[in-house]
Protein backbone atom coordinates (compact mmCIF):
# COMPACT_ATOMS: atom_id res chain seq x y z
CA UNK A 1 0.00 0.00 0.00
CA UNK A 2 1.16 3.82 -0.35
CA UNK A 3 0.34 7.06 1.19
CA UNK A 4 -1.34 9.21 -0.77
CA UNK A 5 -1.95 13.16 0.01
CA UNK A 6 -5.83 14.71 -1.24
CA UNK A 7 -4.97 18.46 -1.98
CA UNK A 8 -8.71 20.47 -2.31
CA UNK A 9 -9.00 23.99 -3.36
CA UNK A 10 -11.16 24.83 -0.92
CA UNK A 11 -12.89 22.68 1.90
CA UNK A 12 -15.55 19.74 0.64
CA UNK A 13 -17.03 18.60 3.53
CA UNK A 14 -18.56 16.21 1.45
CA UNK A 15 -14.81 14.56 -0.04
CA UNK A 16 -14.32 14.37 3.80
CA UNK A 17 -16.91 12.46 3.75
CA UNK A 18 -16.19 10.28 1.28
CA UNK A 19 -13.10 9.71 2.20
CA UNK A 20 -14.07 8.75 5.79
CA UNK A 21 -16.67 5.90 3.72
CA UNK A 22 -13.63 4.75 0.94
CA UNK A 23 -11.15 4.43 3.45
CA UNK A 24 -12.51 4.15 6.95
CA UNK A 25 -9.28 2.89 8.91
CA UNK A 26 -7.08 4.26 6.29
CA UNK A 27 -7.41 8.07 6.25
CA UNK A 28 -6.07 11.06 8.36
CA UNK A 29 -7.78 14.53 7.32
CA UNK A 30 -4.72 17.15 8.16
CA UNK A 31 -6.49 20.21 7.80
CA UNK A 32 -9.92 21.23 5.94
CA UNK A 33 -8.03 20.98 2.56
CA UNK A 34 -5.28 18.06 2.76
CA UNK A 35 -6.18 14.56 3.82
CA UNK A 36 -4.06 11.40 3.60
CA UNK A 37 -5.07 7.87 2.44
CA UNK A 38 -3.79 4.57 2.87
CA UNK A 39 -4.36 2.53 -0.49
CA UNK A 40 -3.49 0.33 -3.05
CA UNK A 41 -3.42 1.05 -6.77
CA UNK A 42 -2.50 4.71 -8.50
CA UNK A 43 -2.80 7.99 -7.64
CA UNK A 44 -5.67 7.39 -10.57
CA UNK A 45 -7.83 4.70 -8.95
CA UNK A 46 -8.07 6.62 -5.79
CA UNK A 47 -9.40 9.96 -7.01
CA UNK A 48 -11.64 7.47 -9.54
CA UNK A 49 -12.81 5.65 -5.98
CA UNK A 50 -13.37 8.82 -4.61
CA UNK A 51 -15.23 10.16 -7.12
CA UNK A 52 -12.81 13.09 -8.16
CA UNK A 53 -13.65 14.83 -11.02
CA UNK A 54 -11.34 13.18 -14.56
CA UNK A 55 -11.25 12.53 -17.93
CA UNK A 56 -11.72 8.89 -18.66
CA UNK A 57 -9.92 7.00 -21.76
CA UNK A 58 -12.84 7.98 -23.65
CA UNK A 59 -13.40 11.84 -22.86
CA UNK A 60 -16.02 11.40 -20.67
CA UNK A 61 -16.23 13.28 -17.45
CA UNK A 62 -16.55 11.24 -14.85
CA UNK A 63 -16.82 12.34 -10.86
CA UNK A 64 -18.32 14.88 -8.42
CA UNK A 65 -15.97 17.10 -6.86
CA UNK A 66 -13.79 19.44 -8.46
CA UNK A 67 -10.99 21.54 -7.47
CA UNK A 68 -8.87 18.27 -6.20
CA UNK A 69 -6.31 16.47 -6.54
CA UNK A 70 -4.14 12.99 -5.31
CA UNK A 71 -0.47 12.65 -5.09
CA UNK A 72 1.59 9.97 -3.67
CA UNK A 73 3.35 10.67 -0.57
CA UNK A 74 7.05 9.97 -0.60
CA UNK A 75 8.33 7.69 2.23
CA UNK A 76 10.83 11.44 3.06
CA UNK A 77 9.08 13.58 4.67
CA UNK A 78 9.88 16.66 7.01
CA UNK A 79 8.79 19.37 8.78
CA UNK A 80 6.58 20.51 12.02
CA UNK A 81 2.95 19.70 12.56
CA UNK A 82 1.38 17.55 15.21
CA UNK A 83 2.60 14.54 16.73
CA UNK A 84 -0.69 12.49 15.72
CA UNK A 85 0.18 13.29 11.75
CA UNK A 86 3.57 12.35 12.49
CA UNK A 87 2.90 8.92 13.64
CA UNK A 88 -0.28 8.60 11.17
CA UNK A 89 2.14 8.93 8.54
CA UNK A 90 5.24 6.98 10.13
CA UNK A 91 2.86 4.05 11.12
CA UNK A 92 1.29 4.07 7.07
CA UNK A 93 4.79 4.17 5.37
CA UNK A 94 6.19 1.67 7.46
CA UNK A 95 2.87 -0.75 7.08
CA UNK A 96 3.37 -3.46 5.14
CA UNK A 97 0.22 -4.95 2.56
Amino acid sequence: MAVYTIFSESPQPDLRAEIESQYPDFFYHWNPNVSFVRAEGTARSVAAKLEIKHRDDDGNVNGRFEGAFIMMASPSYFGWSKATLWEWLKSSMEAEG
